[in-house]
């Protein structure tokens, strides 16, 4: 079967994990070291410069010296740093699960423990205003419903006469109906 990633001469290093990677997965385990750490100990381990590993995953040096300080702000979404995680891995021969793991914690921290709050605790004086402005705004919209009502069964006033100019009222006839 091909290597998806060609090594160049000279390159030749025993395949399958080794002591090193014992201990390396363990450091990512116990928290002590980011996967950039990793990844970064490894990379020099294994005499290889950034460029090179920057050619043989076909990205930029920037973005490899960004993941080995634990930079992974550069990727549009969590699932890109993942899986360039698990090419740098493959390219390193190291098990990749750890560093994926180690990545998780560092991305995704455990938040802190939601605080207990009680019914008692919630009502407190900085609610009263609060509390008092709503009850009189109810009160005045509860009047002007009341108002408008009232208004409303109300009569209409009967219509008055109209005047002329001398202040004499004119009385005009009723009007036909056909």
């Amino acid at each position: 079967m091909n290597d998806p990633m060609p090594k160049p001469p000279g390159d030749e290093r025993p395949s399958g994990p080794s002591d090193t990677d014992d201990a390396l997965a363990q450091g990512l385990l116990d928290g002590e070291q980011g996967p950039g750490e990793v990844l970064r100990r490894q990379r020099e381990s294994l005499a290889l410069s950034v460029k090179d590993v920057a050619l043989r995953l076909g990205v930029s040096s920037d973005l490899i010296r960004a993941v080995e300080a634990d930079d992974f702000e550069r990727f549009a979404a969590p699932i890109y740093a993942r899986n360039f995680l698990r090419r740098y891995a493959q390219l390193l021969e190291l098990p990749e699960e750890p560093l994926i793991a180690a990545y998780e914690r560092l991305a995704h921290p455990e938040p802190p423990p939601l605080k207990r709050v009680s019914l008692r605790e919630q009502a407190t004086v900085r609610h009263r205003p609060v509390r008092w402005t709503t009850i009189l705004l109810v009160i005045l919209l509860l009047a002007l419903v009341g108002v408008w009502w009232w208004s409303m069964s109300q009569p209409p006033p009967a219509p008055s006469a109209p005047e002329t100019g001398d202040g004499a009222t004119l009385i005009l006839p009723p009007p036909e109906t056909p």
